[in-house]
């Protein structure tokens, strides 16, 4: 990582205690640039607006709970042990960040392209992981997946439009009360169980 790289990190990380502890109105770029002790021209450098460094925010704790997946999914013994530590962290991500991710998403009256294409990348990402978790699966005799990039799809689809109709309001994204996600993990659980069962008699 050179030295852009670290800045710019270490922005995104201050922009995040920021909008916190302060929500994002109340914080101003010129509050940031003083907790990193740096000009507001310096900062701009980076971020020319502040809807730049609320994407970046964004994006930073997406990426985070893909590498917290990435680091155990794969060492787990059953496709439905991962595939619930799957749906359980993303429950825990979303509670954790829970107040963070409301005010991001309210701080848009409509969905902007950028935060639909990292919805986009997202859910790709999601279907690989579990295109491989199938693939392992199926290496290890537990199911039968001759092709796991469709199934892995056909699998994430159905995981989302469980949800769908509850985060999603028109072109705005919606995040429902901590309850109804909680509600919804178990859904998703019991309809990944029959989808698994389902694989091992194919």
């Amino acid at each position: 990582m050179d030295n852009q790289d670290k800045k710019r990190l270490q922005i995104v990380d201050a922009a995040t205690k920021r909008f916190t502890h302060f929500g994002m109105a109340k914080t101003t770029m010129a509050e940031i640039a003083k907790d990193l002790s740096i000009s507001k021209a310096s900062l701009y450098y980076y971020f020319p607006d502040k809807m730049h460094l609320v994407m970046a925010v964004t994006e930073k704790l997406v990426s985070s709970i893909f590498d917290a997946l990435n680091q155990k999914i794969f060492k787990l013994q059953t496709l439905e042990e991962s595939i619930y530590f799957l749906l359980e962290l993303k429950l825990k991500f979303t509670i954790d960040h829970y107040n963070l991710l409301e005010m991001i998403l309210g701080t848009f009256s409509e969905t902007p392209p950028e935060l639909e294409e990292l919805a986009r990348k997202s859910h790709q990402e999601e279907i690989n992981i579990i295109s491989k978790l199938l693939q392992q699966a199926d290496q290890r005799g537990e199911i039968k997946a001759s092709d796991p990039d469709e199934l892995a799809e056909i699998f994430s689809n159905a995981m989302t439009g469980m949800r769908f109709s509850v985060l999603k309001d028109g072109r705005r994204i919606i995040l429902p009360s901590k309850s109804k996600f909680d509600e919804m993990v178990k859904k998703q659980k019991k309809l990944a169980k029959l989808i698994i069962k389902g694989l091992k008699q194919a």
